[in-house]
C-alpha cells in the first residue's frame, strides 16, 4: 500500500515536470506560474505544492532533469566511435545541437537566463564538472594511448567546453553572410 502510494507519487510529480517542462519552454520562467502550471495539469496550486515547494523548484527540476538527459545522449553518442579524435568530435557535434535545440525551444533570451541565473549556476557547474570528467577520460585514454601527447586531461577538457559555449553562442556562418556590415561614411 505504501509503494502504491509512493509510485503513485512519484509518477505524478514525473507528469508535473513534463507539463511544466513545455510551459516553461512556451512562456520562459518569469512569465509562468504556478497557476498556468497548475491548471495544465488538472490540479489546484494548492496541490502543487505537496510536490514542490516553489516554481523555482520545479524549474531547477526540470533543468536537471534536461541535463541527466544531456549526458546520457553524450555518453551514448560517443560509446561506438572507435578513436579518441572521433569521440571527441561527435561529443562537441551533439552538445552543440543539443544546445542550438533547447536555445531555440526555450527561445531562451539573455533577460531570461539573466533572471534564472541563481537557478542555472549551480546546475551549470555540475553538469559542466560531469561533462569534464567524460572528457578527460577519453583525453587521459588517448594519452596513455600514445594517441595524444601528454598533458593536463582535466584542463584540456575544461578548455575544450568553454570553446564549445562559444561555437554555440556565436552566430553561424549563415547568419553572418545574411547580415549586413555597417557601412563607413
Amino acid at each position: 500500500m505504501v509503494e502504491d502510494h509512493q509510485q503513485t507519487t512519484s509518477d505524478r510529480k514525473k507528469h508535473i515536470l513534463q507539463v511544466a517542462q513545455k510551459i516553461f519552454a512556451r512562456h520562459g520562467l518569469v512569465k509562468t506560474t504556478l497557476d498556468d502550471i497548475a491548471m495544465a495539469v488538472g490540479m489546484k496550486k494548492g496541490s502543487l505544492y505537496y510536490y514542490f515547494e516553489s516554481k523555482e523548484e520545479i524549474f531547477r527540476e526540470v533543468i536537471a532533469r534536461e541535463t541527466f538527459e544531456l549526458l546520457e545522449q553524450l555518453k551514448n553518442s560517443i560509446a561506438n566511435e572507435k578513436t579518441p579524435e572521433k569521440k571527441i568530435l561527435r561529443y562537441v557535434k551533439v552538445r552543440l545541437d543539443y544546445f542550438r535545440r533547447m536555445v531555440n525551444l526555450h527561445e531562451l533570451s539573455i533577460q531570461v537566463i539573466l533572471e534564472a541565473k541563481p537557478i542555472f549556476d549551480k546546475l551549470f557547474w555540475d553538469l559542466r564538472n560531469k561533462e569534464t570528467e567524460i572528457l578527460s577520460e577519453i583525453i587521459d585514454k588517448a594519452v596513455k594511448q600514445g594517441k595524444f601527447k601528454v598533458c593536463k586531461a582535466t584542463e584540456v577538457a575544461s578548455a575544450m567546453l568553454t570553446i564549445s559555449c562559444l561555437l554555440y553562442t556565436s552566430p553561424s556562418p549563415r547568419d553572418l553572410s545574411t547580415s549586413r556590415m555597417p557601412s563607413s561614411a
